[in-house]
């Protein structure tokens, strides 16, 4: 086979190739700003774009990087909806989209007369590429997080808190150059349940025997400003 032939069949497999590929986007530029108004609600709205020539399917979640507890947070993208709350650690879809089809990604915040800044992360992956991240997006509320600072998803992951799911003990453990100023827990509609003496201290022991089962949000505030917030399920 001579050289010309290899290029024609290189440009047809490639170009069928590309065409084949999906892309799906999040508008506006992956940031969506937002700003708590008087009613002390919020909407960030995203747009996810499928700019392939064939129907896709993605499965997505979000992320709270910062935020004031009481906080209410819910998020639909059209299709299907999570439910409000602090947080979620679950993949949700998969959402299935058409060609050119646009669907809003849509953000809403209840701030309960709140002050507070926030930040949301979302991620999108093909549901056919579950280990591929597709998108990302950033939705900021008020001035997002500026004040929490660039490494907070860094020390988040490095604060323990042990056993968990737990029966009515656990551990917390922050790195130890840092010191925990506050510690807190509410509960999943945002109040507070009890405060905790642990200040100066870099690890500790709650105990919530007393409490219902079910499930709970841990939130420190660390000697260098940081707030974590960590998820707690009693059984």
């Amino acid at each position: 086979m001579n050289k010309i032939a290899i290029a024609l069949l290189f440009l047809i497999f490639g170009a069928a190739f590309l065409s084949a590929q999906p892309i799906i986007e999040l508008l506006p530029n992956d940031t969506i700003y937002a700003e708590i108004g008087s009613d002390d609600f919020a909407k960030g709205d995203g747009i996810v774009i499928n700019r392939s020539n064939q129907r896709q399917s993605y499965n997505w979640k979000y992320d709270i990087i910062c935020a004031p507890i009481q906080w209410n947070f819910s998020i639909e993208d059209g299709r299907i909806s999570a439910p409000p709350g602090v947080d979620t650690t679950d993949w949700l879809g998969p959402v299935f989209i058409e060609p050119n089809e646009e669907l809003a990604l849509q953000i809403r915040v209840m701030s309960f007369e709140v002050a507070g800044t926030a930040q949301v992360n979302v991620k999108l992956y093909l549901t056919q590429f579950p280990d591929s991240i597709a998108v990302q997006g950033v939705y900021i509320f008020n001035d997002g997080c500026q004040s929490v600072g660039v490494s907070n998803a860094t020390i988040e992951h490095q604060v323990k808190v042990y056993p968990n799911p737990t029966s009515g003990k656990f551990q917390i453990e922050v790195p130890s150059d840092f010191k925990i100023q506050t510690a807190q827990l509410f509960d999943i509609s945002g109040s507070l349940k009890q405060t905790f003496n642990l200040k100066n201290l870099s690890k500790g022991e709650i105990e919530i025997n007393s409490f219902l089962s079910g499930i709970y949000f841990l939130e420190l505030k660390l000697s260098s400003g940081e707030f974590i917030r960590k998820k707690v399920i009693l059984n």
